[in-house]
This record gives C-alpha cells, sequence and structure tokens, in this order.
C-alpha cells in the first residue's frame, strides 16, 4: 500500500520546499502523518533519514548548507522544538565555512557539524559538535537565510582557540573585508564576553595585523612572509595623495624607503580595463617618487622566497638611495659611507635582514 493522499504531499512538499529539502518527524506530525505513514514514505524511497529526527527528499544533493540545517533541525526536534530554532545557531568552523570566509567552506565540509545552543542540549551524533552558551545576543546571530548561523563578529571570536594564528587571521581579514565586523566591535564583544579560551590568542593575532587590515590570502601570505624575513613592516590599505588629489589605495607601502607593493590576484586584478589602470597607477607614483613593485599570486605561492628575495633587494636600494641623496647635500661628501649587513647578533651575515647596516665612515685618505 502506497502513500499517495493529496494531504501527504502537500504537507511533505511545504516544508521540504522552506528547508532545503529537508524535514523533520515532529513536522510531519503536526500535519497529521502517523508513524506508519512515515515508515512508508520513507520504505518507497520518497524520503530518507539524514538524522536522527530528520529526513530529506531523495534528490538532494550533499551540501554544507544542508548538512548544517539537518543539524540544527536534529538538535531543535530533540530539545522538543518545532522547527523554529530560535536557541540554536550554525557556529565555529561551519559558520565560518558558510559565511564564506577565505578558506573555511573546504575545510567546514571535512569536519563535524558545529552547532551553539542556549543551554545545551542532549542531541549525540557522532558528526555534530555541540557547544553551549549561556545568552544570544541580537549581535551574535545572523538569521537572513534558511540556516540559523553566528554573525562574523562571534564567528571570529569562537573561532579563536580552536584553529591556529593562520587560520584565525585568514578568519579576522576575511570577516572584516567583507564588512562582518570592525576591529572596535571585536574589542568590545570580547569585553562582554569576559574570560574565555581563546582571548589570548585573538589579541596576539590583533596586534600582529596591519592597521589597515589585510583584505585576501595573497595579502596575508606576502604580509606573513615579510615579517617572517625580519623587513621593514609596511603599512597597508594606504591611500597615497600628491598635490591635493588621491593616486591610488594600495596594497602595502614601505614608508621610510617610499616603496610601494601590491599583490595581485585573478580574481580582482585580471579585467583588461584594470590593467590599464594600474599602469597608469603605477607611472603616476613613479612620478611624485614612489617605486611601485607588484607581485601576482602564482609567483607568491609557487616561490614565496624568490619574492622575498626580490623585495629585500629593492628595500635595500631605496635605502641606499637615500643614503647618497642626503650625503650629496652634506658639507663632509668626502668622506664614503660604507654600509655591511649585520644580524641580530651583531656579526656580519650575507642572509640577513639587507637594511640593518654597521655603518663607518671613512675618508679618502684612509
Amino acid at each position: 500500500m502506497t502513500v499517495s493522499s493529496p494531504d501527504v504531499e502537500r504537507a511533505v512538499h511545504q516544508f521540504t520546499t522552506a528547508q532545503l529539502g529537508l524535514v523533520t518527524r515532529s513536522q510531519l506530525a503536526t500535519a497529521s502523518l502517523g508513524r506508519s505513514q512515515v515508515r512508508r514514505l520513507i520504505a518507497e524511497g520518497r524520503l530518507r533519514p539524514c538524522g536522527i529526527h530528520t529526513l530529506s527528499i531523495p534528490e538532494n544533493q550533499a551540501s554544507l548548507e544542508r548538512r548544517a540545517l539537518a543539524a540544527a533541525l536534529d538538535a531543535d526536534a530533540a530539545a522538543g522544538g518545532t522547527g523554529d530554532m530560535q536557541h540554536i545557531a550554525v557556529s565555529h568552523i561551519t559558520a565560518a565555512g558558510l559565511l564564506d570566509l577565505d578558506g573555511f567552506r573546504k575545510i567546514a565540509m571535512k569536519q563535524p557539524i558545529a552547532l551553539t545552543i542556549l543551554g545545551g542540549c542532549a542531541l549525540r551524533r557522532v558528526d555534530v559538535t555541540v557547544h553551549t552558551t549561556r545568552e544570544w545576543r541580537a549581535t551574535d546571530l545572523r538569521r537572513d537565510g534558511v540556516v540559523p548561523r553566528t554573525s562574523g563578529l562571534r564567528t571570529v571570536i569562537d573561532l579563536a582557540g580552536s584553529v591556529d594564528d593562520n587560520d584565525l587571521g585568514r578568519a579576522l581579514d576575511s570577516a572584516e573585508r567583507d564588512r562582518l565586523l570592525t576591529v572596535e566591535m571585536l574589542h568590545r564583544c570580547m569585553a562582554r564576553l569576559g574570560p574565555r579560551r581563546g582571548v589570548r590568542q585573538l589579541r596576539r593575532v590583533l596586534d600582529g595585523r596591519p592597521d589597515g587590515g589585510i583584505h585576501s590570502v595573497i595579502e596575508r601570505l606576502f604580509f606573513d612572509g615579510v615579517r617572517a624575513r625580519e623587513l621593514p613592516v609596511p603599512e597597508s590599505q594606504v591611500v597615497m595623495r600628491a598635490d591635493g588629489r588621491t593616486l591610488a589605495r594600495v596594497d602595502f607601502f614601505f614608508r621610510t624607503q617610499r616603496l610601494v607593493a601590491e599583490v595581485s590576484g585573478h580574481r580582482t586584478h585580471s579585467l583588461r580595463e584594470q590593467r590599464r589602470a594600474e599602469a597608469k597607477r603605477a607611472r603616476e607614483l613613479l612620478l611624485v617618487g614612489y617605486e611601485h613593485v607588484e607581485y601576482t599570486g602564482d609567483e607568491l605561492f609557487e616561490d614565496l622566497d624568490l619574492v622575498l628575495d626580490e623585495l629585500a633587494k629593492h628595500l635595500a636600494m631605496r635605502s641606499w638611495s637615500d643614503l647618497h641623496r642626503a650625503a650629496s647635500g652634506c658639507a663632509d661628501f668626502d668622506r664614503m659611507v660604507v654600509c655591511r649587513p649585520i644580524c641580530r647578533s651583531g656579526r656580519q651575515h650575507s642572509r640577513t635582514h639587507p637594511l640593518r647596516y654597521s655603518m663607518s665612515l671613512r675618508s679618502r685618505s684612509s
């Protein structure tokens, strides 16, 4: 005997259409479908289990959104809810994937779904990790879609302590770029939540960021490489002006050396009009005394050391040019400036910071 009542079809269609092809057993019960009818729907292949309390239509394809919603519906049903999920939010790495923070969707697809539930829940699933919170505030939640999830602000704070510094920095950079948070909002939220795991790590990551922020994965790769090499730390996202007009907003600016460094990815720098505008901008920067260098994402990913070696030479040449100009205006220009690279210990070293010099003056007679 098949289940073919129009009322049954209508009830299943109503719930699955609004919930990415998912429905809970309790929702079917509210539509007057008994357990035997649900069992028949499963036996006929018109629904299939995808959780303890959740069913899916067979046409559904696996996706992060469906996995997350199925887990949230399961938790809501376990707590006796009817599908409103007011006390539940997808959080941590899963929320970062749903928010499309750089690189996190791929990571989230391979890990258990993370849920944060007000007051906790008795749900026990090996593919779901349940976290508990004592309160939800409006700034903690984002309910503009089918899947309830934490906001970008709360997601970054939740990630602290559960991912390494590089992943946390990448999440923070992309959330700020996408205007999901500001650093000021982050500090206020940390103060409100009080002592908790990961706060020290988050403060460390914040302290290591440039004031202008970092807007892409390749910018983060470049900036971390510069710091690891102990090169001068550049300013980021700097607006360059000359003669009362704005020339450009550049990725990185080494102010002392008057050097502009930019990194370009295919997504944001590939159009012909953009390339033409960038070439014009580079010429304008050169006319007002700024050297401009640009590296592609392919160069950074394939041979970061080579990029940093070249950058170090540019910085050293700019510093030498500044010293030469300063010396040419001095009365005692008849003396030669000799620069030798030194490492932290004070010994000369050919592969250390190119701008740390031991300076000595020698007269022409010597």
